[in-house]
């Protein structure tokens, strides 16, 4: 039985205005191939880079993609500073703007999940046979995140206000995704945020219960981004060439989700070849990321996080720009270039 997911990609299907000459000109791939070091930390919002890996696209520019992968993803500032990697994803956090002051010159180009009803792919998860049933047992105990200064900390933040908690009442432990299960099973947190498909596979082997998906502690909520680094960003063909491969791959993932869970079988393929687990009925279950058709992100929600992040002065200075390390020229040039093909 397929179970229905609202997929909205009414806007692929929008008019498209003219694009820019530089956008229509057909894009040759590079001679010699361009390799681009990309790190990754293997989850579902993965999923548009490994679809335009394994679709082709990437290699049709002139491109080769070497996946680099890390524990998390604030692990993966330093590289991208000193241009060892070239992009990466990670979490909206005060790290972004706090990298930018320091002008590292990581920059946040592009969508890499984010979460609405139907799209929820993180989890506040609790063990299934502990104490813990609710928010407001929560008072007093160890929760995990992946960051002390993420966006979903401030999710966190809001769900807890709703049973008149705060980050406050509760004492918060870093831990990276895989380490979380583990920590519930001895008593080490009492709850932990979590994402798919690590989710749906504790779920189906009865481990953990979900507490609250992303989008009932905040509707609408941009996750993680596309980050490049100043040395790609210079490489402005190699990057624009990447940028377009990646939104192709994640059009391709909307489509694969177009009738509903379970995703197109070809979908699946892609993702056991890419991530940990390889039991094909947990993805038939998994809550997909949510991407943006056109890779673009989510402005609004971020800037409530970076409001967030300065109230809590988790960000080192106030005069901080929300504008300073985001740059959508790219994926304002893939949308460009791909509407002016069709």
């Amino acid at each position: 039985m397929r179970v229905c997911v609202c997929v909205v990609v009414a806007g692929l299907a929008a008019a498209f205005a003219a694009a820019p000459a530089a956008a229509q000109a057909r894009l040759t791939p590079l001679d010699p191939v361009r390799t681009v070091h990309v790190g990754t930390v293997n989850q579902a919002s993965d999923a548009g880079l490994y679809v335009a890996i394994e679709k082709g696209y990437f290699a049709e520019l002139g491109l080769k993609v070497d996946l680099v992968t890390f524990t998390n993803a604030a692990t993966m500032i330093a590289p991208l500073g000193s241009g060892e990697l070239d992009a990466g994803g990670g979490a909206v956090s005060a790290g972004l703007w706090n990298a930018d002051l320091r002008k590292i010159g990581v920059r946040a180009v592009a969508d890499k999940g984010s979460t609405r009803s139907g799209w929820s792919y993180f989890s506040l998860v609790a063990k299934k046979d502990g104490q813990i049933q609710r928010c407001e047992d929560l008072k007093g105990k160890n929760i995990s995140n992946a960051s002390l200064s993420n966006g979903v900390l401030h999710a966190i933040d809001l769900w807890l206000a709703k049973c008149g908690l705060s980050l406050a009442d509760v004492e918060v432990k870093t831990l990276g995704y895989p380490e979380v299960v583990p920590a519930l099973i001895n008593g080490g947190i009492a709850a932990g945020h979590l994402g798919e498909p690590l989710v749906s596979t504790n779920l189906q082997n009865g481990t953990i219960r979900v507490l609250a998906r992303q989008d009932e502690m905040r509707a609408v909520d941009q996750v993680a981004l596309l980050y490049f680094s100043e040395k790609f960003r210079a490489d402005r063909e190699a990057a624009r060439r990447f940028m377009v491969a990646y939104v192709r791959g994640i059009q391709d993932y909307l489509a694969a989700y177009a009738k509903g869970a379970p995703p197109a079988d070809w979908f699946i393929d892609v993702m056991m070849k890419h991530v940990r687990v390889k039991d094909r009925s947990v993805f038939a279950s998994v809550t997909p990321a949510g991407l943006d058709a056109w890779g673009r992100m989510d402005l609004a929600a971020m800037r409530s996080d970076f409001d967030w992040f300065k109230a809590r002065r988790l960000i080192a200075s106030q005069d901080a720009s929300f504008e300073g390390p985001i740059d959508t020229s790219f994926v304002e040039f893939a949308q460009q270039h791909l509407q002016a093909k069709r």
